[in-house]
């Protein structure tokens, strides 16, 4: 083991919410990129555990140490109870129900286990199994918060009582965490914690790049999970607030939407805005990169550096998003020469449309796109970090 003397050895387990070899969405390309990164260390052994629903989910790969493991013991009080909890939200997943012992068989002289998420960590209380480090993603109380300013929800009951739960359960893992890794180096300064260091996101894009392809005058594009709240609240607004004038402006304009599990109340009042097309989970994405215009991503919410942000770059493609959308990327570097162009308002948005029917120009900032991407988000940026902290975070005992 290593985790004191350098890594001569290690054995890690990497508990995730998903197959790591998913890369269909951020969340699961999140996933990916720390599982890779982690395999690239020198003699380290990489045991996976992806908690599922029930037994007949389980799957065991041997070859990749990829195990898909049902913990819930189903129909307990316990269970029962945890599942009540979490009708009440979705980030309560408590350590009540769960077979903590079969987890147990895959910690056998384990070194260190990392947990992508703060949810797993708490429910299954991984602290207890080896020294724990923590894929943090989203802040999850910040992400509360800003989640309730934009739907309401702090107006509902309870509303305050949910989170101030969920700030103790995120403070109780954080303390019994040897390390933090955040994808937004900014968030460093919003989580007081002995040793964090920044990990940010990389995309995982459809090779290869379309940054030659000039594409359509009327397409722009839209690619994320569907049934993510900050996904659907955005193109929501954006919809609401911009796209009647887009297409007065841009008659043969149309917005392409892709993107698996969008509530059908969304799909249904989406579906009535002149050019707007909803697809749904579309498997082969780069025809509609080498199509497309450009990429919106008007987020207004979200804690993460933005994966569909660096994918749709790293595709060769230029990105008008918000600034919430292009959380990651340092302001200064948010410019047309790396293929990102700004908006707030809809003159800010216009102008980002004008500038790009320009086709040199467009050209100039989908190579600079590439180029941005390829120079400052690297799978060997990952795996370094990784490593280094591996090595030298001072664990608790």
């Amino acid at each position: 083991m290593g985790l004191n003397n350098g890594i001569d050895t290690m054995k890690i387990l990497f508990v995730a919410p998903t197959d790591p070899r998913d890369t269909t969405y951020g969340g699961q390309q999140r996933t990916h990129v720390v599982w890779k990164g982690l395999c690239s260390i020198p003699n380290a052994t990489v045991c996976v555990v992806v908690p599922v629903a029930h037994q007949f989910m389980e799957r065991f790969d041997e070859a990749d140490g990829v195990f898909r493991v049902c913990l819930e013991k189903r129909w307990t009080p316990g269970w029962i109870l945890g599942r009540l909890i979490k009708v009440v939200s979705s980030y309560f997943d408590v350590p009540l129900g769960k077979d903590i012992r079969k987890l147990r068989r895959f910690v056998d002289d384990v070194d260190v286990v990392i947990s992508r998420l703060i949810q797993p960590a708490f429910a299954y209380k991984l602290w207890e199994l080896a020294p724990l480090f923590i894929d943090v993603d989203d802040i999850q109380t910040l992400d509360w918060d800003l989640h309730a300013q934009l739907t309401g929800e702090s107006r509902k009951p309870f509303y305050r009582f949910k989170r101030w739960l969920l700030g103790l359960i995120q403070n109780q893992v954080f303390a019994k965490a040897c390390h933090l890794w955040l994808p937004v180096a900014d968030n460093l300064t919003l989580v007081n914690h002995p040793s964090m260091s920044c990990l940010p996101n990389i995309a995982c894009p459809p090779l290869p790049s379309v940054e030659n392809d000039i594409g359509s005058n009327n397409e722009l594009l839209f690619i994320g999970l569907m049934s993510s709240s900050p996904n659907y609240l955005a193109l929501d607004s954006f919809l609401c607030d911009h796209w009647k004038q887009l297409k007065l402006d841009f008659p043969t304009f149309e917005f392409l939407i892709v993107g698996s599990g969008l509530p059908e109340r969304y799909k249904v009042a989406w579906t009535q805005y002149d050019g707007v097309k909803v697809l749904g989970r579309v498997e082969d994405l780069r025809p509609l990169y080498k199509e497309s215009l450009a990429v919106i991503t008007p987020m207004l919410i979200g804690m993460g550096s933005c994966i569909k942000v660096l994918e749709a770059l790293a595709m060769g493609r230029v990105v008008v998003t918000t600034r919430r959308g292009a959380r990651g990327i340092p302001t200064e570097l948010c410019t047309s020469d790396n293929g990102i162009l700004l908006f707030d308002g809809y003159k800010e948005l216009k102008a980002s449309i004008i500038q790009l029917m320009d086709v040199k120009e467009r050209r100039r900032m989908q190579l600079g796109a590439v180029a941005f991407v390829k120079e400052n988000f690297s799978q060997e940026h990952i795996n370094s970090t990784l490593y280094n902290d591996l090595k030298t975070t001072k664990v608790k005992v």
